[in-house]
């Protein structure tokens, strides 16, 4: 059977914690890109009913503890720059070249490579735990983890695909030993050969249309408070828009504004 876990005061366990907390942070961006906006509409879609999300792994509050100091200082800044380097491109390019893609396809290859690493990682440190780590917290991190990284990776791949870009790359190697610390993540290797492969795009190709990529998202309601939340914390508050909860996150870079509904 499932493992609920630990509720907090608003009836949270730890995996509905931190992911509401992902959530959150990601809705509240200033860039406001598309790959921001569908990892919004995938999480909803996954996750089918709200937060209703349970586990296999029970955990103790010393733990679940040390498990959102990773998640908060760790994986959460390297989600969003991946998430900001892929949008940056794609949002930045200038009007002059953007049908010439390759500022979003080696973004996204370099993003590809950077989950491919820390996916690595997870792998590596599972035989070669932390210090201080449970079983028990390797397989709630793992699995965790791995979730938002496929869910980060599909989000950017239906981005390409609706662009009618080839998502099928060649495999690179890469020497995972060189890396100790990128996008947020401080790396140690208990041994001194790992690889691993990603999948990398052909970079000559064209991305075709990046101005017409504004993005409606139905969020439940737990959702639509945290982005009330963070946005008042990072004086960025949401305009309330009629008597229909709307709200509009109007995007810092011209031609992207992403639409948040409150599911009523």
């Amino acid at each position: 059977m499932n493992y609920t876990g630990k509720l907090d005061a608003n009836g949270l366990n730890w995996w509905q914690r931190n992911r509401k907390k992902i959530f959150a942070t990601v809705a509240a961006f200033a860039v406001g890109g598309p790959i921001a906006a569908a990892l919004v509409i995938i999480e909803e879609f996954l996750n089918g009913n709200g937060f209703a999300r349970t586990y296999e792994t029970p955990l103790t509050s010393q733990e679940e503890i040390a498990l959102d100091s990773f998640i908060d200082n760790k994986f959460i800044p390297f989600f969003n720059r991946i998430i900001t380097l892929v949008d940056g491109a794609i949002i930045n390019t200038d009007t002059t070249s953007r049908t010439l893609g390759n500022p979003v396809i080696v973004n996204i290859n370099t993003a590809r490579k950077q989950i491919a690493i820390l996916k690595k990682w997870l792998q590596h440190t599972t035989t070669y735990p932390p210090t201080g780590y449970t079983a028990n917290m390797i397989e709630a991190r793992n699995g965790f983890i791995n979730e938002h990284l496929d869910i980060l990776n599909k989000a950017i791949t239906d981005y390409l695909v609706s662009k009618n870009v080839t998502t099928t790359g060649y495999p690179e190697t890469i020497d995972v030993i060189a890396q100790r610390e990128t996008f947020g993540m401080n790396y140690t290797w208990a041994t001194s050969r790992i690889t691993t492969v990603y999948s990398k795009l052909n970079e000559a190709q064209v991305v075709q249309n990046l101005t017409t990529d504004p993005v409606e998202i139905v969020i439940p309601d737990v959702v639509a408070d945290a982005i009330q939340t963070v946005s008042t914390a990072t004086n960025n508050t949401p305009t309330a828009k009629s008597s229909s909860n709307i709200f509009w996150k109007a995007a810092a870079v011209v031609g992207i504004a992403v639409a948040i509904f409150k599911k009523k």
